[in-house]
């Protein structure tokens, strides 16, 4: 009986790595399931037997134990930022936490005033809405890092904090507009153009903030990096 059960697990691991087959939750279950049999039928054989087989699941759930704990702490394990989207590498989570940082004050006193605004202007046909800001982790998994990437984050705070001074002198300008009318076909042509860049400045910080920064996880997109740069050249 317990060759044929053995036969049954080598078998399905051939050509496959022992390691590798039981990496797989369905695969280590039917292991499992293979060792409860095993039990069934040694329980009514020799108690040295099922020892034996308890020794053996001790020491797959330890191997795995260790195997997640050291893949957790492991910067250079690529397969964790695929199967967890929320990873950060630990060396780049202060530049994140100072990025974010940076787009919540943008967004929750300069772009919501200025969307607040932009929303009173009759006729201003622009559907602006705020996105929900929350730690999106999953943007930035990136499986290295590297100076360029650090000196693109800092260039980018800088970046977002830079348009929020401009937006804060801007809303003056724009609070004046609005005062003498709310209707935007009663605007002249500079006050239009005034107003669209305005809006295109929003729209460029949704595609600089909201995108997600990297695809090949090695390098930020191209978007991401002309949004900031339309961002830069204000």
């Amino acid at each position: 009986m317990v060759p044929f059960i053995i036969g049954g697990i080598a078998l399905a691991a051939t050509g496959y790595g022992v390691k590798k087959y039981l990496e797989n939750d369905d695969n280590r279950d039917k292991v499992i399931d293979k060792l409860d049999d095993a039990y069934n039928w040694l329980d009514k054989t020799e108690q040295k037997g099922l020892e034996f087989f308890d020794n053996l699941e001790k020491k797959v759930d330890d191997h795995f134990d260790n195997e997640r704990k050291r893949n957790k702490n492991d910067i250079l394990y690529v397969d964790l930022s695929d199967n967890d989207e929320s990873y950060i590498l630990p060396e780049l989570k202060e530049y994140v936490e100072k990025f974010e940082s940076a787009t919540r004050k943008l967004y929750n006193s300069s772009l919501l005033d200025l969307q607040t605004a932009l929303n009173e202007i009759k006729g201003l046909e622009r559907d602006l809405h705020l996105p929900s800001l929350s730690l999106r982790g999953k943007k930035y998994n990136f499986v290295s890092i590297n100076d360029d990437i650090k000196a693109s984050f800092e260039s980018y705070t800088a970046i977002l904090l830079n348009i929020k001074e401009h937006i804060d002198i801007e809303l003056d300008k724009l609070d004046e507009i609005l005062l003498k009318s709310n209707d935007y076909s009663s605007y002249s042509d500079e006050e239009k153009l005034f107003i669209q860049k305005l809006v295109n400045i929003q729209v460029t910080v949704d595609t600089a903030t909201q995108s997600k920064m990297t695809l090949d996880k090695e390098h930020f997109t191209r978007e991401v990096k002309r949004a900031f740069k339309k961002l830069e050249n204000k």
